[in-house]
């Protein structure tokens, strides 16, 4: 219940009051900020495949052989959780890495270091684009799409990997 009352909140309303009214916006806190939002989607989807897996026929021999509690959920559950557990923590980082970049873009991240929402905002208070200088715009963009773009990759890559319906023979 509690995951979908935080379910329903809109994150990013809740990352601009949070951030807003901070008096010292770092590094740490802005990260806290974004992972108090970011947890409940995480958090169903592993357990709807945690609720899978506990109906599987290898648990349900591991019950019947008189295995421990303890030993079922570190050797069947979790290891056949990890692969997955990893995937969406790729694209929850994902997700991070843009409210990150969104905050910092508006003006509500950390001030101090250099970032590349920081590099996109003082590019539009400075009229970059007007004043020919696309540079200070393209350069934060591509960078950033090429970083979710290959951690996309990388995520694919690992769901061909680990799901073995995926797997070319």
């Amino acid at each position: 219940m509690l995951t979908n009352v935080f379910m329903v909140i809109p994150s990013l309303a809740l990352l601009i009051i949070l951030s807003a009214y901070l008096p010292y916006r770092g590094i740490v806190t802005q990260s806290l900020i974004v992972s108090a939002t970011a947890w409940p989607w995480t958090a169903r989807a592993v357990r709807s495949q945690t609720m899978s897996l506990r109906n599987q026929e290898f648990v349900n021999l591991s019950r019947i052989s008189g295995i421990s509690t303890i030993r079922i959920l570190k050797e069947d559950i979790a290891a056949n959780m990890f692969s997955y557990v990893f995937m969406v923590y790729i694209l929850q980082f994902n997700g991070t890495i843009l409210a990150s970049v969104g905050l910092e873009f508006l003006g509500l991240g950390p001030t101090r270091g250099i970032s590349l929402g920081l590099i996109l905002q003082n590019a539009v208070n400075w009229n970059a684009l007007h004043l020919g200088m696309w540079w200070w715009i393209i350069i934060p963009g591509l960078l950033l799409t090429f970083l979710i773009v290959s951690l996309y990759f990388i995520n694919t890559g690992l769901d061909e990997v680990f799901n073995p319906r995926l797997r070319e023979m």
